[in-house]
């Protein structure tokens, strides 16, 4: 027999979809979202307002009833009225409704996406083009991204109450004919408002999750104490909290978010490994971070690691003066260049140590050196140009020593910085080393001395030292 189709915008009941539903075994009152947030929405099951866990239930196991035999809203509220279960105006009911199943439809829907990724490894976001659309759902109509890509991690639908969005699974051959200029796999996540500002299109609050998810905190707890609000549960899910990077709401950063994103869509060729967007964190041990793999990048709301310098809250700063045509200060201008510093991370493959003792550090300062002379372009696609370089070159706050002891070894061997980047191909500074101890006429020992003095000393003692080598060196190539 057919499926009997439900008239909420999708058609059900399908086997994934049921299981999904019926999974949802732990019933919580609402209050508990402030501990759960999106992080475990698709494991357990609530509805605000309803404290009585057996209302709850009654509810959910409704709901499941529903979503089995392919009950329309009208026959599910005429259940739930009549019984007693529930006595909530038709809006409210209607909400219920609509949302739980629909999250229950899409978690099933990935696991048919999760089965049949060898032939359709794309997925399109899929959402509903009329008057009633959220503008930061109408955003993500028609992006495209691998099953496997960290986007769908928060942007998979549900996007929020009564969202009516969905996906649709597609073969390579299919995400290269949809993704001309900038649609499909090119199209970025942003979206104009009514004010004409640029915004990045995230989830509503608390549903940047993907329904397809299973917290394995989660599902311990719930094997625990199935049905029952468990302190297993909620201690497992600040564990997961803990361990994972803090990202927090920031007034005003989802217009840096819009802007980077725009940036980045007419720029590819800044972000090689991608870009699904940036994020502020409250982590005090975190200046500025790229995480390769998932093409993300980080900036830090915390001023512990250099007093009075929030890398988030200048780049905020920055944005506005530059929409204000105001002249950015030295922290504003910083911030641009940390972001641009994280870029270069990727532009040059300098991603990770990959080579002997303190060359980590030596790398952070190669990056730094590339960054600081070549931010330019970035403060020119924000709409600025530089005004403070000099000293963010001579000055700039992180890696202090490094940065500059390297800058004397480049000067001292007539290396040009604007050169270097060619140098530094995939990640290996190697020759760039070779070149450098080269024009030295440095030994391949006496230039790692050198190296391993370049972290921790001051720049006049450090000067020092390369003066004395490179005297011995120029001594006994003039002796032979």
């Amino acid at each position: 027999m057919a499926d009997k189709p439900l008239s909420i915008g999708f058609n059900v009941p399908f086997s994934e979809a049921i299981a999904a539903a019926v999974a949802r075994k732990v019933v919580l009152p609402d209050k508990y979202y402030g501990e759960l947030q999106g992080i475990a929405r698709q494991q357990a099951f609530t509805i605000s307002g309803i404290t009585s866990l057996d209302q709850l239930q009654q509810v959910k196991d409704s709901l499941d009833q529903a979503l089995k035999s392919g009950q329309s809203f009208h026959d599910w509220k005429k259940t739930v009225t009549e019984s007693g279960i529930l006595n909530l105006p038709k809006h409210r009911l209607d909400n219920i409704f609509r949302t739980n199943l629909q999250g229950a439809y899409m978690a099933g829907k990935w696991e048919k996406i999760l089965n049949n990724v060898d032939r359709r490894p794309y997925v399109m976001y899929d959402a509903i083009n009329d008057s009633r659309v959220r503008p930061s759902h109408l955003a993500l109509d028609g992006i495209i991204r691998r099953w496997d890509d960290p986007f769908w991690q928060t942007h998979s639908p549900p996007n929020g109450y009564r969202c009516r969005c969905s996906i649709i699974s597609l073969t390579e051959a299919q995400a290269q004919a949809r993704s001309t200029g900038d649609k499909g796999l090119n199209k970025q996540p942003v979206y104009t408002d009514a004010k004409d500002i640029v915004r990045q299109a995230e989830p509503d609050k608390g549903w940047d999750y993907n329904p397809s998810d299973r917290l394995a905190g989660v599902k311990q707890a719930m094997a625990n104490k199935e049905g029952k609000v468990s302190r297993v549960l909620l201690s497992s899910l600040s564990d997961k909290l803990k361990q994972t990077m803090q990202i927090v709401p920031l007034e005003g950063f989802d217009v840096v978010q819009g802007k980077v994103a725009q940036i980045a869509q007419g720029n590819p060729e800044w972000f090689p490994l991608g870009f699904n967007g940036i994020h502020a964190v409250s982590n005090p041990e975190l200046f500025a971070a790229f995480n390769p793999k998932e093409a993300l990048f980080y900036l830090s709301v915390a001023d512990e690691m250099i007093p009075g310098f929030s890398p988030a809250k200048e780049l905020i700063s920055a944005v506005d003066k530059i929409s204000l045509a105001q002249p950015l200060t030295f922290n504003n201008e910083y911030a641009i260049e940390t972001l641009w510093h994280e870029m270069i991370h990727g532009i040059t493959g300098i991603l990770k140590t990959k080579y002997p003792l303190n060359i980590e550090p030596i790398s952070e300062g190669i990056v730094q050196i590339i960054a600081r002379h070549s931010y330019n372009p970035l403060l020119i696609a924000m709409g600025s140009s530089h005004i403070h370089q000099e000293k963010i070159i001579t000055s700039g706050l992180a890696y202090p020593n490094v940065t500059a002891n390297l800058l004397y070894l480049l000067n001292s061997a007539n290396i040009e910085v604007e050169s270097i980047i060619d140098v530094v191909k995939e990640g290996n500074i190697d020759p760039l080393k070779a070149l450098i101890a080269d024009k030295l006429s440095l030994s391949v020992n006496k230039f790692g001395y050198l190296l391993n003095l370049a972290e921790g000393k001051s720049l006049s003692a450090f000067k020092a030292k390369v003066d004395v080598q490179i005297k011995n060196a120029q001594r006994n190539k003039g002796a032979s």
